[in-house]
């Protein structure tokens, strides 16, 4: 009995050394980071905090932080990102940006804090800022565009950080194509992603169905018929999620459109 009372205590006594040890890691992050922090928000647009790029490239040279956080560091990072989470809840976007940027500085292995982080930079913290602005500015069309292309460039940069340790991750490049589309407004650099992302391991295949459709709406009418026709003969027959039938009716779409003569166009095919 005294044995087993005695086991426990140890294994209680080592889960409290392990808080402590958690809480000493985040208030000396904290301190060390603490006149970094002063420098790197300061008002960049509108009178918005913005982390500035030589600012960045400082916080993660901050390898003393990576020393110190040894082997606690998934714990470490999820304790960082909750932080974050609850400034994110608050829209406090210097918090929030501080928050995701330096879990994943403690641990870059989660794929999802990457995409979420870019997610956060590129659609949520866009939203914040321009609520805040005026109705009445008399520049209020080229501050949001300004906004929206600032955190949409930094939300790359943080997708591009991500592939160092996720490499041919699909998702990351899709992220990184909605943003080119939905943010930046740029549709071609989208489109080549979209392409991209669907050669890659375990890609979904609607992101081929995506590029055909951006093709389709940018008036690349030879182009989309091309790359719907090389998708439909690569999809397995019998795969629910493959929609070929979808693709089979965007092509027969697109001959119309071209007014494609009958030996150019794919074949009749069974059930037709």
């Amino acid at each position: 009995m005294n044995s087993r009372v005695g086991i426990l205590w140890i294994r209680l006594g080592r889960r409290i050394a392990i808080m402590v040890v958690t809480i000493a890691v985040l208030y000396g992050a904290g301190w060390l980071l603490s006149p970094l922090e002063q420098r790197a928000w300061q008002p960049e647009l509108v009178g918005w905090p913005t982390l500035k790029a030589s600012e960045t490239r400082a916080l993660t040279e901050q390898g003393v932080l990576l020393g110190l956080v040894g082997g606690l560091r998934a714990l470490t990072a999820n304790i960082i990102w909750l932080q974050s989470s609850l400034s994110w809840e608050e829209h406090d976007i210097a918090a929030t940006d501080r928050g995701m940027q330096l879990a994943l500085i403690v641990d870059s292995r989660p794929f999802l804090n990457w995409r979420n982080a870019a997610m956060i930079m590129a659609f949520d913290i866009p939203h914040w800022r321009i609520a805040e602005l005026s109705a009445t500015l008399p520049n209020r069309d080229q501050l949001v565009r300004e906004i929206r292309h600032v955190q949409g460039a930094r939300a790359l940069a943080l997708l591009e950080r991500g592939k160092v340790y996720h490499p041919n991750n699909c998702e990351l490049y899709a992220l990184a194509a909605l943003i080119h589309h939905q943010v930046l407004d740029d549709e071609e650099r989208a489109a080549s992603i979209y392409g991209y992302a669907s050669t890659l391991p375990n890609a979904p295949y609607y992101l081929a169905r995506i590029r055909g459709e951006l093709l389709r709406e940018m008036g690349k009418y030879d182009e989309a018929y091309a790359w719907y026709r090389a998708v439909y003969e690569s999809l397995p027959n019998g795969d629910p999620a493959a929609q070929k039938h979808i693709v089979l009716q965007r092509l027969r779409s697109l001959e119309t459109v071209l007014n494609l003569p009958e030996y150019k166009r794919l074949p009749k095919q069974q059930g037709q």
